[in-house]
């Protein structure tokens, strides 16, 4: 049995779709005014309506639909050419901030064996029951009580999470804020936030260069997701 040719269908869709949709407009203009345009010169339209009625309705019907469907054609390329240029705009902006910032950043901290420590205050369930009646007796109005009551029995009470550099060298703090402050216009703005944070905490504060502050520790997560995600999104 011989297979039908249906390549006819996508070159009639192919020339509809390139046809102006003015095209479109007048066909179905033509028909509506075949339909509701009154009698005139001692002519009189009643008859032939009656009897080819379902031609101008074909045409009215049909060229109004490839109407709609050229202003919706024409709307879904536009946000999508939209959407594909912001994407284009993003992928590039992400390869910069990659290469210029989070890779630089990275080769500093990677050589490094970093552990981390936190702790909890109430880890068990026992502890925060234990803060959740210490709070009922502390405050003589129910209300407020109650509250602070429930809320200690959900809090864990996480502790300052610290840092030490085991081996690899010394934690280059001072290479990182040159990197951040050199490549600012790169940089985003939490990256920024956290890198002052941490330099502030090492001037007030200084612990060494083998210690990490909690501001310390905050960067290089920070630091790692961002890089993995940057790289993720290529």
């Amino acid at each position: 049995m011989a297979v039908p040719d249906l390549t006819w269908i996508s070159k009639t869709a192919s020339v509809l779709r390139s046809l102006p949709i003015w095209f479109f407009v007048a066909c179905a203009a033509c028909g509506y005014a075949f339909l509701l345009l009154p009698s005139f010169g001692g002519a009189e339209l009643s008859e032939i309506r009656n009897q080819w009625s379902w031609i101008p309705w074909s045409d009215a019907v049909g060229m109004s639909i490839f109407v709609i469907v050229k202003v919706a054609d024409y709307g879904i390329k536009t946000i999508c050419d939209s959407i594909l240029k912001s994407r284009r705009r993003e992928g590039s902006n992400a390869r910069i901030c990659l290469d210029q910032v989070y890779q630089p950043l990275m080769n500093q901290i990677v050589p490094l064996h970093i552990e981390t420590s936190s702790g909890m205050g109430a880890p068990r369930f026992r502890h925060r029951l234990s803060n959740a009646k210490d709070e009922l007796t502390n405050y003589a109005k129910p209300s407020v009580a109650l509250k602070k009551a429930f809320r200690a029995l959900w809090d864990r009470q996480t502790l300052t999470k610290t840092g030490e550099v085991s081996f690899g060298g010394s934690f280059p703090r001072d290479k990182i804020t040159f990197i951040v402050t050199s490549k600012m216009r790169f940089c985003d703005e939490k990256l920024v936030r956290l890198a002052k944070r941490a330099e502030r905490r090492s001037i007030e504060d200084p612990l060494g260069q083998n210690f990490l502050s909690e501001e310390d520790c905050e960067l290089i997560d920070h630091i790692y997701d961002e890089y993995y995600r940057l790289k993720n999104y290529f």
